[in-house]
């Protein structure tokens, strides 16, 4: 595998990760929203039972998200690992055939 297809895969893992990033946001959004709707004194029990069953269901979604990016970047991490072994070997293999000419 050449530099080139490494940067395209890492290109592709850091649009993954905004697209995780923005999705995390939102689902925060929502959560401060339906918290918010909670302090509500007129809510009725099931009223109330639901809306603690979308937060709980906005928690387990934020953390899969969360777990999903972090996974990404571990990836990321790893190909650009790999992509500066590949530029070293090329500078390299570039100088000692430079060096012979």
């Amino acid at each position: 595998m050449n530099s080139d297809e490494l940067y395209r895969q890492i290109a592709s893992i850091t649009d993954q990760i905004g697209e995780q990033n923005s999705a995390i946001e939102r689902i925060g959004d929502q959560l401060s929203t339906k918290e918010s709707e909670l302090t509500n004194f007129d809510l009725t029990s099931a009223e109330r039972n639901r809306i603690e069953g979308e937060i709980t269901s906005l928690k387990q979604e934020k953390n899969n998200r969360i777990m999903a990016k972090e996974r990404l970047e571990q990836q990321r991490n790893q190909l650009e690992a790999v992509v500066d072994e590949v530029d070293g070997e090329n500078l390299c293999y570039s100088l000692v055939n430079n060096h012979k000419q």
